[in-house]
């Protein structure tokens, strides 16, 4: 059953407390949220997930000044909730045939997540995010 949760709601604690009395704990979990905006978000949605948690994270973690971001971001769910199944897709960017560099697409995001979560790896890549100077 999917479910849209606005993590900006202020009531997001109890949407999910309610939504997990009412149906348990969901099976899997994509969840995407701006860490910046809502640090801790991400981590209450993995403390629901009683399966495999896809956690879409912006291109800013696969940034080569600071190489160690995606490991720490993993060690950090996997400290917290050592139990979760927890994987990673990053949202990169595209490249047109002249060079130019673009954002992904609304559709081109939600259909790789849906091949990376077919692919079923630890981490997996929407676009592209190197090289990191063509980045828009």
């Amino acid at each position: 059953m999917p479910v849209a949760i606005n993590y900006s709601d202020p009531a997001f604690n109890r949407i999910l407390a309610d939504l997990t009395a009412e149906h348990g704990k969901p099976t899997l979990t994509v969840c995407w949220i701006h860490e910046e905006t809502a640090p801790e978000a991400a981590l209450q949605a993995g403390a629901i997930t009683n399966g495999i948690f896809w956690h879409v994270l912006g291109s800013a973690v696969a940034d080569p000044a600071h190489p160690d971001r995606l490991r720490s971001q993993r060690a950090h769910f996997n400290d917290a909730l050592p139990g979760l199944d927890y994987r990673q897709i990053v949202l990169g960017f595209r490249l047109a045939p002249d060079g130019t560099a673009r954002w992904n697409t609304n559709a081109e995001i939600s259909g790789d997540v849906g091949a990376g979560m077919d692919n079923d790896l630890p981490l997996n890549f929407v676009g592209i995010v190197e090289p990191w100077s063509k980045r828009p």
